[in-house]
């Protein structure tokens, strides 16, 4: 017997995949070697599938007896109504097709990891294929729920978190901060997903996007941009080494907020909130990004303004609360300073972004951070990865090279960060 009248994962895939080659003819004949090339699966399954879709009425079939040629199928009216009714097969059409036809169903390299092949499964290729379809054009899906994803999937909730991890073993997703509820900060948040729109297998469907990496020794990130501090403070760390010289904050008080019902999930709503901030940093960075940095600036950002971007509906706003959204405001200040000065380092005073991506600091090792931006910008610009040494001396990964060190770059805006 053959199970209910849903389709898995795989079978969204293979009847997309069919379609994609034969919908418009009147009668297709497709072998199952076809398939079994095409897409990792046994000769089993594929015959499995074909049984299916016959059983569901998807496809009928002209049997070829007494012939050696392989039986002929041709879509039925339901096939094509419930395509349509499909919220991920129904976004792919002749029109855009082509563009996706590498993820549904070409070779994706495996990665290599403890000297175990992982690779793009059936199931896995489908769930990228739906992150593609709801990212926005420089790879970042914040629209949906684990929950969301595990409908439009027809998979349990526990399979796509699995699923997430596999496609970052594989490289094609680069950030996965999960969704949390923290009533006193910015009540429930999803889980947001970012893909790495670098990546050989998908950078074809991010064509105007160009990413900027610098990895730094920890001293600038902590002397100079303030980062890791004001993260370690929400973190956990007892103390703090940096001065704002314009406000003098109860750390303390703070620091229990941030305490405050976070239900054991700590972790993630740190890191949820270091998202938020990288993502409204992107945002002042494209809407101000002449005046960051200059005397015409307006610093630091106005804390209503991030009242309204952050409080949930029923947070109590007290002196407490306003001093954590003036915190958060003058960290949202110093990552645009930083990653507006790297990236006119690296393109020049000229550069202009026209979208932006600011992807949350990463500590390398006890050593190194990575600062990591993806953007569009007005003309093309090309992707590279800097790395600063200890001694202030920079390497490109695409072999350009810089006149001056960046500690002497650098020490303008150490300068211009001390005043505020």
């Amino acid at each position: 017997m053959i199970g209910a009248q849903i389709l898995t994962p795989d079978e969204r895939l293979l009847l997309l995949s069919l379609y994609l080659d034969y919908s418009q003819l009147s009668s297709f004949s497709c072998s199952i070697e076809k398939l079994v090339n095409e897409h990792p699966a046994s000769r089993k399954s594929i015959t499995a599938f074909f049984k299916k879709m016959q059983f569901m009425n998807f496809l009928k079939v002209e049997k070829s007896y007494g012939t050696r040629g392989p039986n002929r199928y041709f879509f039925t009216e339901h096939c094509h109504q419930w395509r349509e009714t499909d919220s991920i097969l129904g976004s792919i059409t002749e029109a855009n097709h082509l563009m996706y036809s590498k993820v549904i169903r070409e070779p994706c390299e495996p990665i290599v990891r403890r000297n175990e092949d992982i690779k793009l499964s059936n199931s896995n290729r489908f769930l990228l294929l739906i992150l593609i379809l709801k990212s926005d054009s420089l790879g970042r899906v914040s629209s949906l729920s684990i929950s969301e994803l595990s409908k439009l999937m027809g998979v349990s909730t526990g399979s796509i978190k699995l699923r997430i991890k596999a496609l970052k073993a594989i490289g094609l997703l680069s950030v996965y901060i999960p969704g949390c509820s923290h009533k006193a900060i910015f009540g429930k948040s999803k889980g947001v997903l970012i893909l790495d729109v670098m990546n050989a297998f998908i950078s074809d469907l991010f064509p105007k996007a160009s990413r900027l990496t610098a990895n730094m020794p920890n001293f600038y990130d902590s002397d100079f941009f303030g980062i890791s501090e004001v993260s370690a403070l929400l973190a956990g760390m007892k103390t703090i080494h940096l001065t704002f010289n314009k406000y003098d904050f109860d750390f303390n008080s703070i620091k229990k907020l941030f305490d405050k019902d976070n239900r054991g999930a700590k972790v993630n709503v740190h890191d949820h909130l270091q998202f938020v901030i990288c993502h409204f940093t992107s945002i002042y960075l494209i809407e101000y990004w002449d005046q960051i940095g200059t005397s015409n600036e307006v610093q630091p950002i106005d804390e209503s303004l991030t009242l309204d971007f952050l409080t949930p509906k029923n947070v109590i706003v007290n002196d407490v609360y306003v001093d954590f959204l003036k915190l958060i405001s003058l960290w949202i200040h110093r990552t645009a300073i930083a990653h507006k000065f790297l990236l006119l380092f690296q393109y020049g005073v000229s550069f202009r972004p026209k979208s932006m991506l600011i992807i949350p600091t990463k500590k390398l090792n006890t050593h190194f951070s990575k600062f990591e931006v993806v953007f569009e910008a007005h003309g093309k610009y090309q992707s590279d990865v800097l790395s600063v040494g200890v001694d202030g001396e920079i390497c490109s990964a695409m072999g350009n090279t810089k006149e001056i060190k960046f500690d002497e770059f650098i020490g303008g805006l150490y300068s211009y960060l001390v005043t505020i």
